[in-house]
């Protein structure tokens, strides 16, 4: 029993790392105002689900930060498709993952603006 609860708390302090490792990195980007621009790869048939990458400009080059955004926020990703899975319909997909991103990094969630591609 002792050791399950010491895998349990280890795999916790390992995904607590990961996670302020990423939102670290992500700071590093992005501010307060910053365009995060969204794209969605696939949509499923009955539109429950959709798979989206998030992409942001910085010094000239266009970055992916769909990994970071998976780790930071616990989102599933589609290792096939590269991208963020995320269920549901009726809202719009970027302003929420953005927004959802805006306030765990700001604690504001509207710090980010949402752009889709």
């Amino acid at each position: 029993m002792t050791a399950k609860l010491t895998a349990k708390a280890i795999a916790a302090a390992e995904r607590a790392a990961r996670v302020e490792k990423e939102r670290r990195d992500l700071l590093t980007y992005l501010s307060p105002g910053r365009a995060v621009y969204v794209s969605v790869l696939h949509r499923s048939t009955s539109g429950m689900r959709r798979v989206v990458r998030l992409y942001l400009a910085h010094g000239g080059e266009i970055l992916n930060i769909t990994h970071s955004t998976s780790e930071l926020l616990d989102y599933r990703l589609d290792r096939e498709r590269g991208g963020i899975v995320l269920d549901g319909c009726g809202y719009d997909i970027a302003h929420h993952v953005v927004t959802h991103l805006a306030q765990r990094l700001f604690d504001n969630d509207r710090a980010l603006v949402p752009r889709s591609l």
